[in-house]
């Protein structure tokens, strides 16, 4: 890690003159001067050493009094008619503010901070001059901006082996467990920069016969111990896909595993070669020797830190610390990522030994890969040795201070796993630098935001969230009384195609913030006719909105329009909203099937990549930049915080007769009494909020009486709107996991990315415990009528 750049700076308010001189207002006039002249000569050194005149001292006392009355109305009168009046919040109108802010994003600009972002190797905690440069350009924008630093639990990859070898003990089969260098992509040279391994992987070798299993889910391994195939002391190979990799592994642990291998199954990408793709760099398909680094952390049960659960890893010797051979949200089994390259030849070791389980097929049977589970003759031999430290990171932290105490984040996190991550996570970042720049011309009209907006960059989120979570766990309390929203974006453009997901309250934002931001308008020249001598112009035709082209793809697929998705896990929205009750948004612009396939924490995450094949004009780029920014400036500048919790309501009454078809032999009765008691509540909120919101723009012409009241009502709104999420955290936590507090939302306890609705009450309806459930059901509706009661 880079040692902090130490640097000097002056202090303008503490400066000291080599020469000693008065200050000039202080200095004795020539001549006789008036009274201002004596009142300097009064508080002269040579005036203090002789013994005073009293009677001139109340004279010149006079003199000064008589000064002020006279010319303090003047100067006020003045300042008066040249200082604009209005609150520094509303000196900007929103409107003409979003347009200021609308118009600075650039495909250039953006694609010059991607670059930098992506042109080297910034793994957690080794990556501080991003850090330090992220900070100062920050504050070139006049954002203020620090680094804030927190001392955690890391590991780093040492070396790495994996081998095949017959009864007879000879090697048949040796892994390379790296990526190929490609010509015309010079990141790929950068390879071993950081090697191809698994964060927080634990340290060891094993060696056993091989199983395969699917992608390594709940269900795989129970299909597995159905057909009689004991895992233990075996290695496990998996596909990457429809669970955390972390996951995978907790799964093969708790069966007997010694081992796990998972590699990127051809057969799971949008686009391959026997679609008449070629492989990267010569075309769209996925490169052979690509591999998915990435954590094995159990995030369903736990994020941040694993040293120091639930509370912050503040720097210095006093923070009390888990050894990470007791924690429960660590492997103690090793594991490797590996290419599907890789993985054939393991592959083919097991045809013909066991079954053929229908389903589990995937794209390499061109390869003579039969898919069976095994396990096989031959033994595998795999070595993971990584080295455990505590390691400091630093997120950078830049505020703009508004008129009252609430406060709107925005954050991406800047660590990567290979050298490069244009698409992640150098995208968001770039995007943020232009989100930062466009902040930075509105204040420079003298705009201020009515709430504090919060910009974070947070390192170490691909180890386990770390970053953002030691951060909120750190400053909980505070926001738990002042944060209004937390809006994320880790990938921000790797594909065309815009996707988001939000806590209910924050659907209509998202979808408003859509239908205001156009892609770029295109020049149409019209065809030329040989017959007319007059051409017509060029005409100008508008661009399409977000909204326009996400509900028309949307439909071609089959559904009914823009739909937005509920958060699971898997990105720095995790501790605001499941553990602190923050309402939170994350988007991105993501590829499709069909188009070219993204090398996800893959050195091929490249900058030429992005520059060819993610987005090559850098749209995307610009108009996450330009969403965020937009959605950021309406939660900080509206006088009316734009939530909206009849959406939430709605949404709470359909999970609860969703449920209630899955399971209908349960009672539900106290959460749909619930849900109907917090619809009413919410309902009668935002309308209350739509009427207080149409007054306050005639406030003008209203009486000071009237105004009064109308802003006591607003504050009283947006109170209610600030607290509303919060209703749902349980303090106790989830049921087996305790750091997930919010009753209605949290990761699935089996697949780690994806949302699930009343998480523990479905983990119990789901495994048949009756009393759980009930017991779940009671606190669910419990969670839903507080949030009622804070809305009324």
């Amino acid at each position: 890690m880079t040692r902090d750049r130490q640097e000097s700076y002056r202090d303008p308010d503490h400066y000291e003159s080599d020469e000693d001189e008065d200050y000039p207002l202080l200095r004795p006039g020539r001549g006789s001067g008036g009274p201002f002249s004596k009142v300097a000569a009064f508080f002269t050194p040579s005036h203090r050493l002789t013994k005073p005149n009293h009677a001139a001292v109340i004279r010149n006392i006079a003199y000064a009094v008589l000064a002020i009355l006279v010319l303090a109305p003047i100067i006020w009168i003045f300042h008066w008619l040249v200082s604009d009046h209005r609150p520094l919040y509303d000196r900007v109108p929103l409107g003409e503010a979003e347009r200021i802010l609308l118009g600075v994003p650039q495909n250039g600009t953006v694609r010059k901070w991607s670059k930098y972002y992506a042109s080297g190797a910034h793994l957690a905690g080794r990556n501080m001059s991003q850090a330090e440069w992220t900070r100062d350009k920050w504050e070139s924008y006049g954002v203020k901006s620090e680094l804030v630093p927190y001392d955690v639990l890391l590991n780093y990859p040492v070396s790495h082996s994996l081998e095949m070898r017959d009864i007879s003990g000879r090697t048949t089969f040796k892994a390379k467990l790296r990526e190929d260098v490609v010509k015309g992509d010079p990141n790929s040279e950068l390879r071993n920069e950081v090697p191809t391994f698994h964060g927080y992987s634990a340290n060891g070798s094993a060696a056993g016969r091989l199983v395969y299993a699917n992608y390594g889910t709940e269900s795989d391994y129970r299909k597995l111990r159905d057909l009689g195939i004991d895992l233990t002391g075996k290695i496990v190979i998996a596909r990457y896909g429809k669970n955390f990799r972390g996951l995978k592994v907790k799964g093969a642990q708790e069966a007997g595993a010694i081992g796990v291998l998972i590699y990127t199954d051809p057969g799971d990408d949008s686009v391959t070669e026997d679609e008449g793709q070629a492989v990267y760099p010569n075309g769209g398909a996925r490169n052979p020797s690509s591999v998915q680094r990435g954590s094995v952390m159990f995030l369903s049960t736990g994020a941040g830190d694993p040293s120091t659960p639930g509370y912050p890893s503040l720097p210095g010797k006093e923070t009390k610390r888990v050894e990470h051979e007791m924690s429960d949200v660590l492997p103690k089994i090793p594991s490797l990522p590996i290419s599907y390259e890789d993985a054939i030849p393991l592959l083919q070791s097991l045809n013909g030994i066991g079954p053929v389980v229908k389903g589990w097929a995937g794209g390499l049977e061109k390869w003579d890969v039969e898919y069976a589970v095994g396990p096989s003759k031959a033994a595998v031999h795999m070595v993971n040795e990584v080295e455990w430290k505590i390691e400091r990171i630093y997120n950078v932290i830049g505020t703009i201070n508004g008129t009252l105490d609430d406060v709107v984040i925005l954050g991406n996190h800047r660590d990567s796993w290979p050298a490069g991550g244009a698409g992640d996570p150098a995208s968001g970042s770039a995007a943020m630098i232009e989100v930062v720049r466009s902040f930075g011309k509105l204040l420079e009209t003298g705009w201020s935001p009515l709430r504090t907006i919060v910009f974070a960059s947070w390192d170490a989120e691909e180890y386990g969230l770390v970053g953002s979570t030691e951060w909120v766990e750190q400053y909980s309390p505070w926001l738990a009384k002042n944060a209004v929203a937390y809006l994320n974006v880790d990938m921000a453009a790797t594909g065309p195609d815009f996707e988001a997901s939000a806590s209910p309250s924050l659907n209509k934002l998202v979808l408003e913030a859509t239908k205001d931001v156009r892609y770029p308008s295109k020049v149409v020249e019209h065809r030329k006719n040989p017959a007319r001598k007059k051409h017509k112009p060029p005409k100008v035709k508008e661009g399409k909105t977000v909204y326009e082209r996400w509900a028309k793809r949307t439909r071609k697929e089959g559904g009914h329009g823009p739909e937005i998705g509920i958060l699971g896990s898997g990105s720095d929205f995790t501790p605001f909203l499941e553990h602190a009750g923050i309402p939170s948004v994350d988007f991105s612009f993501a590829g499709h099937k069909g188009g070219p396939v993204y090398h996800y924490h893959s050195v091929y995450d490249s900058f030429h990549w992005m520059d060819t094949y993610g987005d090559p004009e850098w749209t995307h780029h610009t108009l996450t930049a330009k969403l965020w920014g937009l959605m950021g400036l309406r939660l900080a500048s509206s006088a009316i915080i734009p939530f909206n919790v009849t959406e939430y309501a709605g949404a709470i009454e359909g999970y609860v007769v969703g449920l209630g078809k899955e399971y209908h032999e349960f009672d539900f009765s106290e959460m749909k009494g619930a849900a109907k008691e917090l619809k009413r509540a919410a309902v009668k909120l935002d309308a209350e909020a739509v009427k207080v919101s149409n007054k306050m723009k005639t406030a003008m012409r209203m009486s000071h009486r009237r105004k009064i009241a109308l802003l006591r009502s607003a504050k009283d709104i947006n109170e209610k709107y600030r607290k509303f999420e919060r209703a749902f955290l349980d303090k106790k936590g989830l049921e087996d996991r305790e750091w997930y507090k919010h009753v209605v939302f949290a990761p699935g306890l089996e697949t780690g990315y994806e949302g699930e609705t009343f998480p523990s009450l479905r983990e119990a309806l789901r495994e048949g415990r009756v009393e759980v459930a009930e017991k779940w059901e009671r606190r669910v509706a419990k969670a839903v009528k507080k949030a009622a009661r804070v809305i009324e």
